[in-house]
């Protein structure tokens, strides 16, 4: 074999392995991480479904106490959560009472919420909530 040739082998050789690198250090994880973005997500739909079957009941419950009660979810692809927000404000002695959370619902944890009356919040954090809020749904 001539030198040129040696040379030409040598650079396949090299660009095969780099690629074959690549496939399994790059593009196979990569694939594997957006598979787990979809299966998760379908299972936040599905989540999510139930839980909006349940908020239906909670407003129409709501609505005939002359209550109000919004609830939406939304799926968060940088963390993986599945993030269920409720609000529901009832009226009471010329006054109202809102409470509203942020929880994901793969693990069934408060992430934030608050309660307030007219007087101010009454119990946990309205900022670190409507952050929360802000930086999900839009």
């Amino acid at each position: 074999m001539n030198k040129n040739t040696q040379h030409i082998v040598a650079l396949s050789c090299l660009i095969i392995a780099g690629s074959v690198v690549y496939y399994l250090f790059k593009y196979i994880p990569e694939q594997n991480k957006i598979t787990l973005q979809h299966q998760l997500q379908k299972e936040c739909l599905v989540l999510g479904a139930k839980e909006e079957s349940e908020d239906e009941e909670s407003t129409k419950r709501a609505v005939e106490n002359g209550e109000v009660y919004i609830a939406d979810y939304i799926f968060n692809e940088e963390t993986n959560a599945c993030l269920h927000r409720s609000s529901h404000t009832v009226f009471i002695d010329n006054g109202k009472l809102t409470s509203e959370y942020i929880k994901d619902l793969f693990t069934n944890k408060t992430l934030e919420f608050y309660i307030e009356n007219n007087n101010g919040v009454i119990s946990g954090s309205k900022g670190d909530f409507l952050l929360l809020q802000r930086n999900n749904f839009r």
